[in-house]
């Protein structure tokens, strides 16, 4: 028996798939807009079950979930607790915050006097008073510092409205700028002076001055145009 039979799409649709199936499921390696110049438009949003990865992600990222919002904060490279946020009183300020880093300046001139300060690496001092002694096993920048006890660098001695009542020893050079000291000043090389008062010996291997040395004695070699 021959026959003709016709089937509409929607009859087509309802044999081949059940209701559940119906464009449930897209299997693609590429999506694009209908163009393929572009991204597609998910104008009611999109729900992704497994792992978003992409270069870059933009929006607010206000309804971000799972995201820590806190951070570590470290003592010394040590772990002290996590907080939320971070809150600079007096005396601290922040002066920039650039690519997630923060520039924080100190102000110096309320602090309470130290009891004597060590350091591995450089001293870049402003505006500090010390009732023991500095000591440092780099560089010692100081400005404006008032110390009971001696300044001791093995490296140079950079000293600016700098007094002590200790000596001054470094193992490079000392420049001092209006600098006075009730010990000694000992340099293994260069003395670089201007408006320095020593109660104690000045000892360099040259010692350079742009006002009047004052001493109770003096004890030169070589000298030169006198």
């Amino acid at each position: 028996m021959r026959g003709s039979f016709s089937l509409n799409r929607r009859e087509y649709q309802k044999k081949l798939f059940t209701p559940a199936e119906k464009m449930s499921r897209l299997r693609v390696n590429k999506l694009t807009n209908k163009d393929n110049n572009g991204a597609p438009e998910f104008v009611h949003g999109v729900t992704i079950s497994g792992v978003a990865t992409a270069t870059k992600f933009k929006g607010d990222g206000s309804e971000l979930t799972s995201v820590p919002s806190s951070f570590t904060v470290l003592d010394s490279g040590v772990p002290s607790g996590t907080i939320d946020s971070l809150n600079f009183g007096s005396g601290m300020s922040i002066d920039s915050t650039l690519n997630g880093v923060a520039t924080i300046s100190v102000d110096t001139s309320n602090l309470a006097p130290l009891s004597g300060a060590a350091f591995v690496g450089d001293i870049s001092a402003y505006n500090i008073t010390a009732n023991g002694t500095i000591t440092s096993v780099g560089d010692v920048n100081a400005v404006n510092v008032t110390a009971s006890g001696a300044i001791t660098s093995t490296g140079n001695v950079n000293a600016v409205n700098v007094t002590t009542s200790g000596a001054i020893t470094s193992a490079g050079n000392v420049d001092a700028a209006t600098v006075t000291t009730s010990g000694a000043i000992t340099s293994a090389d260069n003395v670089n002076a201007v408006n320095l008062t020593a109660t104690g010996n000045v000892s360099a291997v040259n010692v350079t001055a742009s006002g009047t040395i004052t001493a109770a004695g003096y004890s030169f070699s070589n000298l030169t145009e006198l």
